[in-house]
Parts: C-alpha cells; structure tokens; sequence
C-alpha cells in the first residue's frame, strides 16, 4: 500500500496551517536530512504497523470461517 499521498496532504495540511510556505523556509542540508530520516523511520513504522494489523484481520477472518468442532 503506498501511502505516500496521504502523508503528503497530512503534511502540507499541517504546514498551511501554521503559515509555513517555501518562499519563508530555510532549511539547511543537516536539517533535510535529519527529516529525511524522520520520514523515512516513520513510514517504516507505519508499514509495520499495518502489516500487523492485516496479520489480525486475517487471522480473525479465518477463525470466523474455521468449521465449528
């Protein structure tokens, strides 16, 4: 699942509202990497998180079907 247009408008939601735009940023590359790796250590975090939560519906999808003893 590719969830990298979700987190686009979660972030540039976030940024208008607090007034942030590129003409008023300066960012240095210390600090863009530093974000990069934030980025990047979340969306892994996010994938895990789903992917476990698919285990469950699944697992819990075939308990529901297993036939009754």
């Amino acid at each position: 699942m590719d969830l990298k247009p979700m987190l686009e408008v979660v972030v540039d939601r976030v940024l208008k509202k607090h007034g942030v735009t590129v003409q008023n940023v300066q960012i240095d590359e210390q600090e863009k990497a530093k974000i990069r790796q934030l980025l990047k250590q979340v969306e892994s975090d996010v994938e895990t998180f789903l992917a476990n939560q698919q285990k469950r519906i699944n697992k819990t999808n075939d308990n529901d079907q297993a036939p009754e003893k």
